[in-house]
């Protein structure tokens, strides 16, 4: 398991660090279309990985080697959610200094909420995607997210600029706020599961 984050880990840095460091600054942005953007990007990172894996042949050197499906699979989704949990802490810690320095404006919000709440909706996202990755392959499958994706961007951002704001903002310092994020987390815990156990059987037929 170590071996396959390490080597996911080399592929990201070495051919998609500009984008990643894009998608930081992007992150700190005290904007909610900008870190909705970041998250859902960083989201679909195994499918970089894998769409990597296969133009190097890697996924035919990977079956002779001793990883179960487990393994690969899990490699893929922890991979997703340390990009998720990092873009995520730059974006708290971005929110935190802009309160620290009392920065105000019209901007989305400064709180941590919805930042959490665009997390799990992250992690729902990468659950989703990836088995339709690995059922129908990089070329296939990349289509449909980028569609899934586009359409989540195009809701977040017509809703950041749209007078509903202000009503989400009220919203987030209220007790709903937390009880929906309660419910996005045990729905982003149940999909994942099911997600993995998808993915792993997926994985178990395509090495046979």
């Amino acid at each position: 398991m170590k071996a396959l984050l390490l080597k996911n880990f080399y592929e990201l840095k070495y051919k998609t660090s500009f984008v990643l460091i894009v998608m930081a600054i992007l992150a700190a942005l005290p904007a909610s279309n900008m870190s909705a953007f970041a998250i859902l990007w960083v989201s679909i990172m195994p499918t970089t990985v894998m769409a990597y894996d296969e133009r190097s042949k890697w996924m035919r050197l990977e079956k002779m080697m001793p990883f179960s499906s487990l393994d690969i699979v899990l490699s893929k989704y922890i991979t997703g959610y340390a990009g998720i949990g990092t873009i995520t802490l730059i974006g708290i810690i971005s929110r935190l200094i802009c309160k620290a320095v009392k920065l105000t404006g019209n901007v989305y919000s400064l709180d941590i909420a919805p930042l959490l709440l665009l997390a799990l909706m992250g992690t729902i996202l990468l659950s989703v995607s990836f088995p339709v990755i690995l059922k129908f392959g990089v070329e296939k499958g990349r289509w449909i997210n980028v569609i899934f994706v586009s359409v989540i961007f195009a809701i977040t951002t017509m809703f950041s600029v749209s007078k509903k704001c202000d009503s989400l903002m009220t919203y987030t310092n209220t007790p709903n706020m937390g009880v929906t994020l309660f419910i996005a987390f045990v729905a982003a815990v149940i999909v994942n599961l099911i997600s993995i156990k998808i993915s792993t059987y997926i994985q178990k037929n395509k090495n046979k």
